[in-house]
Parts: C-alpha cells; sequence; structure tokens
C-alpha cells in the first residue's frame, strides 16, 4: 500500500501549519466552511472569510483558546 504525501504548509483560511494531501486548506476549516457558507469581513481581524452566526471568523474565535493556561 502506497504512503500518502504530503507537504507542510500553511492552511489558506486559518493560516494554521500543518501537512496537507493535496488540499489549500486544513480538515477543520473544511467543516467550518460547509457550516457556515456566508462570506464577510471579521470585525476583529479584517480578514475576508467564512464568518459563523456572531460574525467572526474560525481564526478569532481559536486565539482566545491558545491563550488560557
Amino acid at each position: 500500500m502506497a504512503k500518502k504525501t504530503g507537504r507542510a504548509r500553511s492552511c489558506e483560511m486559518c493560516l494554521s501549519w500543518s501537512v496537507l494531501y493535496g488540499r489549500r486548506i486544513c480538515h477543520g476549516c473544511e467543516h467550518w466552511k460547509y457550516d457556515f457558507p456566508a462570506r464577510g469581513v471579521c470585525p476583529r481581524c479584517r480578514h475576508e472569510a467564512h464568518l459563523n452566526t456572531e460574525g467572526l471568523c474560525k481564526s478569532c474565535l481559536q486565539k482566545p483558546l491558545s491563550f488560557r493556561m
């Protein structure tokens, strides 16, 4: 069985680094894009992205989680 090869690069949506196997966005962003198809400009970071029901992008919702201790 052949091993899948991928290259480490940043996701075009959330900018996180991962090994992406022939894709441009990570697995988490695939689901985010499906769950929240509406695009717009995030009021926190001014990044044009898929926004949730509160109008925020995935990256802005993840930032507070990384600062918790």
